[in-house]
């Protein structure tokens, strides 16, 4: 498994962990469910992103290194208009919980961070 892949299934791992345990906290209110989902989907909608930068980037040849810093700085815009896109319309139009997103969205960030050190990117 590449070093993408593990950090990618390692989010996706710590979102369903706090999906779950959401659920299990509160089974009436599938909604609070559904917006830790969301806000942690966010999280790897943009670690996915990332990758595709990164794996773009290290494919130019050498003598094209400007190129590869711009789409890494591209790759961290994209992150973030990802994720105020997405709690702008979490929030506004799907009518969704925001602590419950941000939850979802740290848990996602915490699996990124977790499987970045286990896989030694």
């Amino acid at each position: 498994m590449t070093g993408h892949s593990y950090i990618i299934s390692t989010q996706i791992f710590w979102v369903l962990l706090a999906t779950i345990a959401g659920y299990l906290w509160n089974p009436e209110v599938i909604r609070q469910s559904i917006s830790i989902a969301y806000g942690g989907g966010l999280t790897v909608l943009a670690s996915l992103v990332l990758a595709w930068r990164i794996s773009r980037a290290t494919k130019l040849s050498s003598g094209q290194e400007d190129k590869a810093k711009m789409l890494l700085y591209l790759g961290a815009i994209e992150r973030l208009i990802i994720a105020v896109a997405g709690f702008a319309l979490g929030v506004l139009k799907l009518e969704l919980a925001i602590l419950p997103m941000v939850v979802g969205f740290i848990a996602g960030q915490l699996g990124f961070l977790v499987g970045g050190i286990r896989s030694r990117i």
